[in-house]
């Protein structure tokens, strides 16, 4: 029988390295999952259960949502009801035309003062001439007042709802 070489003592203790080495790597993916295996399951019921809690506010908050809408829409279809009901009148503003053409002087009485009658300003001919209609005009202003207002309502009912 021969003594082993220096090589073979070299080769062997290469392989015992080795193995030794592999066995350090296997020892320390056991302890990760022996160790930090609980933890992480610890945290996956944790996200889940924040996943259920979150799942069911979106869902109210959807439900909230929906209502809001629906409540905007049927106030938004009273509205243009009443606006159908309601008829466009004429508005028409009288254009005199004995009145200056620029506006009185900084310091002539207004007629919100307290005046005497002989400086308050000539009430307009019966000659003056119908302006423009603006009944229309006036009325969808009304109507974008009422839509504005509408939804400022419906706004501080969701804010109200979801604080």
């Amino acid at each position: 029988m021969r003594l082993p070489s220096k090589l073979d003592m070299i080769l062997w203790g290469l392989a015992a390295a080795c193995a030794l080495g592999l066995l350090l790597v296997v020892k320390s993916w056991h302890d990760r999952a022996v160790y930090d295996l609980p933890k992480a399951q610890a945290q996956v019921e944790q996200l889940r259960a924040d996943y259920s809690t979150l799942s069911t506010a979106a869902a109210a908050n959807a439900t909230k949502t929906e209502r809001h809408g629906n409540e905007f829409e049927t106030a938004e279809r009273a509205l243009e009801a009443e606006r159908a009901a309601t008829p466009v009148r004429n508005v028409r503003l009288c254009v005199s035309p004995d009145l200056p053409a620029t506006p009185p002087a900084r310091n002539a009485p207004r007629a919100d003062h307290a005046a005497r009658p002989e400086e308050l300003p000539e009430a307009p001919r019966r000659d003056a001439q119908a302006g423009p209609d603006i009944g229309p005009e006036l009325y969808d202003i009304v109507d974008d007042a009422d839509h504005c207002a509408l939804t400022l309502e419906r706004a501080q009912e969701w804010i109200r709802d979801n604080q």
